[in-house]
């Protein structure tokens, strides 16, 4: 009996073959043709199977035909084919962190996802740390690992999250959220200091003038 575990495979994901084969007179190796590359199967000894593993790295059916041999060169055969899918979304993004820049815009960054089918990342806004992150920032796929929200309201904070899509458009779990403050206006305190000193400067002046007043009466009663 031949088999393929996981059926259907995954794309990059490693896939077994394995065969029995019962002929008391098998001449070793047993050999499988897997896509066109030849190959040596392995005797596990535990199950007595004969077994090649091997990481599908496309969607579609790898053809293959294992041979065996007996000590009087009889050969036989076996064809058969793994289907190959994909069904797995790529690894969340980690990393993710967001750098306020000037007044009106947020730099977000976060590390790469090791995907060899990642298309990209969705980066996603709430003014709301529970969210919900449903409003998209920036290009509907941005391929870097940075991006610059600009045009921010000057008092706001904003969260992010960020995700990964691969080419089948599979879309990871979104990251834990960060933040980012923009600052509010600087008020201008100049006129209010300058009224409290010159408020200040005129009631010294009055009582400097209160107290020659006074003084110049006492001079004259004496």
């Amino acid at each position: 009996s031949v088999t393929a575990v996981p059926s259907p495979a995954e794309v990059y994901l490693p896939a077994k073959i394995s065969a029995l084969v019962s002929d008391p007179f098998l001449l070793p190796p047993v050999a499988i043709v897997l896509d066109g590359t030849n190959y040596t199967m392995t005797l596990n000894t535990t199950t007595g199977r004969y077994e090649r593993t091997f990481t599908p790295d496309q969607v579609r059916a790898y053809t293959f035909t294992i041979w065996a041999i007996d000590g009087s060169g009889n050969p036989a055969s076996h064809v058969g084919a793994v289907d190959v899918q994909d069904t797995i979304p790529p690894q969340m993004p980690t990393g993710l962190v967001a750098t306020v820049l000037g007044g009106t815009a947020i730099e977000l960054r976060w590390s790469a996802v090791p995907a060899p089918d990642l298309a990209g990342y969705k980066l996603y806004r709430s003014q709301s740390a529970s969210g919900p992150f449903t409003t998209q920032v920036g290009p509907s796929t941005i391929t870097g690992t940075a991006y610059v929200d600009a045009g921010l309201q000057a008092g706001a904070t904003y969260f992010y999250v960020v995700s990964a899509v691969d080419t089948r458009a599979h879309e990871s779990m979104k990251s834990p959220s960060v933040s980012g403050t923009i600052p509010a206006p600087a008020v201008d305190t100049g006129p209010v200091i300058i009224a409290g000193v010159a408020l200040g400067a005129i009631i010294a002046s009055l009582a400097v003038a209160l107290l020659l007043l006074r003084r110049r009466r006492q001079k004259k009663g004496a």
